[in-house]
């Protein structure tokens, strides 16, 4: 307390001895808000004399305020409060003449604010806990992180005021020119104390706060920290992409040890990692181990090979129980055991498909053949495929030829057809067509017979001088069966016997009798004499034949014959009146000899006789 402060409590108390009734009741100091350091604060008059307007009233304070101000006439003051020491106020009530009528006093004191120092970065510090393996929140600070804290005033205040702060030693800040709030950091553990002082625009200080916080954990356990959670992620990726390996993605096993590797690289001393990776080098062995008979497997079973597939396979499985390769195993198993049925259904194929061709069915052992390579592809099923169809399409251009040939036998080409025959047997062996060969050769070798005898009847009509009955003998033989001496001598007699000399040629081989037996024998007879050249009895036979068993073609065949002796009677007269003539012109009887030219052309022209008769006239004119 000041001097005067002492001075004026003293006379108060003073006049409260001496005059009872200076403070009446009627009057007193009445404070109207908490008084603040560096704040206004107000009072006003109190009591029935402050409505009196003809009293003046007079302030009096002690010396630890300013800014005073008084107003309504003295019934209310003002002042700033400069620190927290008690403030006296006295007051008097003086009327007109300067009587105090009333006087009051009243002590306050302005309370400092209050500076509350709060942390504002409240982003939790985590730290590993390696036996959880899980980050684990603490309340403790580290070194090297930066901490931010901002002063708050408490009651509010309205106008602008200042800062400032200072931390302990060892504590480094980021200090701004002005602000509520600063940031601090420590390189190693220690206690941190942070102040700061508030004051207004006019220098008071309005109030100070003060923080302490201990920065227990050093930079090497944060460190540390981190490279044990890091590791322990490099574990988990490394087990989680293991344990999702499998055949179809076995390059995670690969990649889940390069994981494993690194992360022993962060920690080698964290227990789990350094035996757990231990454990994935070995599986790892196994993995590849396991992998490279899989693939040695797969790929036998691409080619088909079943056995070498199996063995491979359960040699991956022995290394290592990949489920794909179960399946595998159990799959090629299956295609094994059909493969067995097969070949077992497929020899039962074969044997029938030899027994079709057995009984000469050979589309029914194509069929099973095929059937057979389904199930089993075997070259005997192969071959005997393709044997089967060489013997079937042999069969067929056998059966192409065979029906060729019965036109031909339809046509009476013999030879034709026997050569047909022949070249179908080439192609298959066939009983039926041997004995159709058969059966053409007799017809052919009957043919030759008959062929070689008309021949040689002919041989003898030529050598008889009957050069007639010998063409028409060549001629039958030619029709009968042709070869080329025997058409060399129808050529030279064709040149010696002119057309009007010439014979019918032999009865066709159509004229038949087929009702009556005798008329046949009688035709046949007739046949023959026909071609011996007694062409009498042959006429008797046809006549005797015709009377039995009436056949037109027969009997325009008895007429051909009967012209053709008829002519060749003339013709024969005629050569005898010719030889005759010739005689008599050699010993020059010329009249007798032209006489005898002149009958025979009566009989049969000659162009010859006719112009030697002129020739013979000549002479006998003469």
């Amino acid at each position: 307390m000041n001097r005067k402060f002492i001075l004026i409590y003293f006379v108060f108390i003073l006049s409260i001895v001496f005059h009872g009734t200076a403070f009446s009741d009627t009057m007193a100091i009445k404070q109207l808000s908490n008084a603040y350091v560096g704040q206004q604060v107000k009072f006003e008059v109190t009591g029935e004399i402050a409505q009196n307007n003809k009293v003046d009233f007079e302030w009096s304070f002690s010396d630890n305020v300013n800014s005073i101000m008084v107003v309504n006439g003295g019934r209310s003051c003002s002042f700033t409060v400069l620190n927290t020491s008690p403030v006296a106020l006295n007051l008097k009530a003086v009327d007109e003449s300067g009587t105090v009528l009333s006087e009051a006093f009243l002590m306050t004191s302005a309370l400092i604010y209050n500076v509350e120092i709060r942390l504002i970065n409240s982003t939790e510090l985590l730290l590993w806990n390696q036996e959880t393996h899980t980050e684990e929140e603490t309340n403790e600070f580290a070194a090297n992180r930066r901490l931010s804290f901002e002063a708050v005033i408490s009651p509010d205040i309205n106008e602008k005021v200042d800062y400032k702060w200072e931390v302990s030693k060892g504590t480094s800040s980021d200090l701004p020119a002005e602000g509520k709030t600063i940031t601090v950091w420590r390189e190693e553990p220690g206690l941190c104390s942070i102040e700061v002082e508030v004051t207004n625009i006019n220098g008071i200080l309005l109030g100070k706060g003060i923080i302490f916080e201990e920065i227990s954990i050093s930079s090497s356990v944060i460190e540390k920290s981190e490279a044990n959670k890091k590791a322990w992620e490099k574990w988990s990726e490394a087990i989680n992409t293991w344990n999702n390996s499998n055949f179809t993605n076995y390059e995670g096993y690969e990649k889940a040890l390069e994981l494993a590797l690194e992360a022993l690289k962060i920690n080698e001393k964290y227990p789990e990692i350094s035996i757990g990776t231990e454990k994935i080098k070995k599986d790892n062995d196994l993995v590849q181990r396991a992998l490279k008979h899989a693939l040695e497997g797969k790929d036998f079973q691409e080619r088909e090979k079943w056995t070498e597939c199996l063995i491979s396979y359960r040699s991956s499985l022995a290394a290592w129980k990949f489920t794909e390769i179960e399946k595998a195993i159990s799959d090629v198993e299956d295609i094994v055991m059909a493969i067995r049925q097969n070949r077992d259904k497929a020899t039962w194929l074969r044997d029938m498909a030899r027994a079709y061709e057995e009984e000469k069915r050979y589309e029914d052992a194509i069929k099973a053949y095929e059937d057979s390579l389904l199930l089993d592809k075997q070259e005997e099923a192969i071959k005997g495929i393709e044997d089967a169809q060489n013997i079937l399409s042999n069969i067929i251009a056998s059966n192409i030829l065979n029906n060729e040939a019965e036109e031909l036998i339809l046509s009476k080409d013999y030879s034709a057809a026997s050569n047909k025959l022949k070249e179908s047997l080439s192609k298959h062996d066939d009983d039926k067509i041997k004995i159709k060969l058969n059966y053409v050769e007799e017809i052919i070798s009957e043919l030759k017979a008959k062929a070689s005898q008309l021949k040689r009847d002919g041989n003898e009509h030529a050598r008889r001088g009957r050069r007639a009955e010998a063409l028409v003998c060549y001629l039958g033989s030619m029709k009968v069966w042709p070869e080329a001496s025997t058409d060399e001598l129808v050529k030279r007699f064709e040149k010696l016997v002119p057309e009007e000399q010439r014979l019918p040629e032999m009865t066709d081989e159509s004229l038949t009798q087929e009702n009556n037996p005798e008329a046949a024998r009688l035709l046949r007879e007739g046949t023959e004499f026909y071609r011996a050249g007694n062409y009498n009895e042959s006429l008797d036979r046809y006549k005797k034949s015709y009377e039995i068993e009436k056949n037109q073609e027969l009997k325009n065949w008895i007429e051909r014959i009967e012209g053709s002796m008829k002519a060749q009677k003339s013709i024969d007269e005629s050569n005898r009146l010719i030889r005759e003539g010739n005689a008599l012109y050699s010993v020059g009887r010329y009249q007798e000899a032209l006489d005898s030219y002149m009958a025979s052309l009566e009989l049969y022209p000659n162009k010859e006789i006719e112009n030697f008769i002129k020739h013979i006239k000549e002479i006998l004119n003469n």
